[in-house]
């Protein structure tokens, strides 16, 4: 929290009071670059309305010397009280050596200058400069939005245009877009758009079909983690997605086929290894092996065996043509996710 000092002569009616404020370092990181690019922008915002815009300087992080930035730090203001100096990406591209000597320098940053440092990657947070950053009062972490904070994210965003959202539209949008928040802002304003030219005041689920195309990045990726979690409504929603954009029924299949395989891997091996063993067993790789664990918590062994052998049924017959690949994959997720 700043903390103002008032510098001047003992008060009296003429007395000019000027306000200085300490020094204070931001730490801004995640994977979220929309959110964070915001929180970035609101700084500046202030900064700007506090003290003008001359005293603003942003720094690559890459090849940054902490001589270099130590001088920039200590430099005085231009025809102002304060300096804001923006580091892009040091934790993520500068050298050890490099960010060992930075950390100690900004430690004694004087209360004229002010920093933020930004990154839109995940640092290592094994470092020094890391762990110090990170303990701040003004660090900001930004990790991608799951599906309830996407849902809030949209449901806000909504109401500061003054508009509204049915929730089965809320739900297709988040499952033909993902976490990209500067698509999902995009579409919202074209939904937007397109309801009030029918006269109306909420964004409908045929108004997201109609409109929006669905990434099939995340739907692959989600698809799986549905079926896996046994979320009958989400599965089948990105289903219809995948179907949408046109991809094939039968990579949708081997999607399937492959969570289940991985599934039956991870669990014969769970109740001897670690999950840094299975994942080094197994060739899988750590992330599947971990958020496969936590999924297995509503499968048994016997579940997977059966789910396994009735996909190589379906697989067999729609190989020979006896049954349809579309129809049977569409029975099997709401069978396998109502067990």
């Amino acid at each position: 929290m700043s903390v103002s000092e008032i510098i001047g002569p003992k008060p009296n009616s003429n007395t000019v009071f000027k306000f200085i404020t300490y020094s204070m370092i931001h730490f801004i990181y995640g994977d979220d670059n929309f959110r964070s690019l915001e929180a970035l922008k609101k700084i500046e915002i202030d900064f700007i309305r506090n003290y003008g815009d001359f005293n603003i300087e942003k720094i690559s992080g890459e090849g940054l010397k902490s001589d270099s930035l130590g001088s920039k730090i200590q430099a005085l203001p231009f025809l102002g009280d304060k300096r804001l100096i923006i580091i892009d990406n040091l934790l993520t591209s500068g050298t050890k050596d490099e960010k060992d000597k930075i950390y100690k320098t900004i430690q004694s940053a004087p209360e004229t200058t002010d920093l933020v440092f930004f990154e839109d990657k995940q640092p290592d947070r094994r470092e020094s400069i890391f762990k110090y950053l990170d303990k701040l009062p003004h660090k900001q972490f930004f990790p991608q939005l799951d599906d309830f904070g996407l849902r809030k994210w949209i449901m806000g965003h909504i109401e500061q245009n003054n508009f509204k959202i049915s929730n089965p539209a809320c739900a297709r949008l988040i499952s033909y877009v993902g976490t990209d928040l500067f698509r999902l802002k995009n579409e919202l304003a074209r939904l937007i758009d397109f309801a009030r030219s029918n006269d109306r005041d909420q964004i409908e689920d045929y108004d997201v079909d109609e409109l929006v195309e669905p990434n099939n990045n995340y739907k692959i990726f989600d698809l799986t983690d549905a079926i896996a979690q046994r979320n009958i409504h989400k599965a089948i929603l990105v289903l219809h997605a995948f179907r949408k954009s046109g991809e094939d029924n039968y990579r949708i299949f081997n999607l399937i086929v492959h969570q289940i395989r991985t599934m039956l891997i991870i669990n014969d091996l769970s109740g001897k290894l670690t999950a840094d063993q299975i994942a080094k067993e197994s060739g899988i790789h750590p992330f599947v092996v971990k958020k496969t664990l936590a999924s297995l918590r509503n499968f048994s062994g016997d579940d997977l065996e059966k789910m396994y052998l009735r996909l190589e049924d379906i697989d067999w017959k729609a190989k020979t043509g006896a049954a349809d690949i579309a129809v049977t994959t569409e029975l099997l997720i709401v069978d396998f996710c109502g067990k």
